[in-house]
């Protein structure tokens, strides 16, 4: 009922946050959802060949579209997975900070390993804040299973909504699952441009890649339909002018 009431006066869907002593019901928060035209589900092309596609996904997949990705930041899950020092963990948090400033606003995506903003167990995830990441266009959480774990993701936490009103689409992907495509060979063999935009982390480039695609004259495109529960990112052919 404080939903309905909520959205009716604001115009908007909303979430909120709220605490119960399992007498009283306190509102905590109220924050609109973004719901722009960029929000309502996208047609998923069944013409697309299988070596253009980079992944796809069929779990937890709300509605949007990002169309004219230049660059791809990619943390390598197991590159980040070994590394053992503390500060070379939060270094790649630091690092991602600075390409979030370096590359075209709105025009590059982030993929990498887990809990994104992880705050106590980093190896969880790459630990950033929300500064780190606000000029992205979308956050690609992979949870790559070992043995019988699977790592927990984002969603439902206050770093979600955080992404929800910058309206920085969000998807896990599950690649070990099947019935979803991961194509991380482009990833890793495209060239990796980290060390033209920072010099100075050169020695993280086993950890982080940065794909030009415009230097390569592509473009990505991610779609998402939560009707159908389906999304998919392919390269779309040249890069925008």
């Amino acid at each position: 009922a404080l939903l309905d009431l909520l959205r009716g006066r604001l115009g908007v869907p909303v979430d909120i946050e709220f605490a119960s002593n399992g007498r009283d019901f306190y509102l905590l928060q109220c924050r609109p959802q973004n719901s722009g035209p960029d929000s309502a589900p996208s047609i998923i092309p069944s013409d697309v060949p299988a070596s253009r596609i980079l992944f796809s996904a069929n779990r937890f997949v709300s509605n949007g579209m990002v169309p004219a990705i230049t660059h791809i930041v990619y943390v390598v899950p197991e590159g980040y997975a070994h590394l053992a020092d503390y500060d070379d963990l939060k270094e790649v948090g630091r690092i991602v900070g600075r390409l979030n400033k370096a590359l075209p606003r709105k025009g590059f995506i982030l993929m990498g390993p887990g809990r994104w903003g992880s705050r106590g167990d980093i190896k969880l995830g790459v630990s950033v804040t929300y500064s780190d990441i606000s000029n992205t266009s979308a956050l690609i959480e992979i949870a790559r299973r070992k043995g019988d774990y699977q790592p927990d993701l984002s969603f439902g936490t206050h770093f979600f909504q955080d992404l929800v009103e910058g309206a920085i689409r969000y998807l896990p992907l599950y690649p070990d699952e099947p019935g979803q495509t991961f194509n991380e060979a482009l990833l890793l063999e495209a060239p990796n441009a980290l060390a033209r935009f920072l010099p100075d982390c050169a020695r993280y480039s086993d950890v982080i890649r940065v794909v030009d695609l415009a230097a390569m004259g592509q473009s990505l495109s991610l779609v998402m339909n939560g009707d159908e529960d389906r999304a998919l990112a392919f390269l779309a052919g040249p890069s925008p002018v």
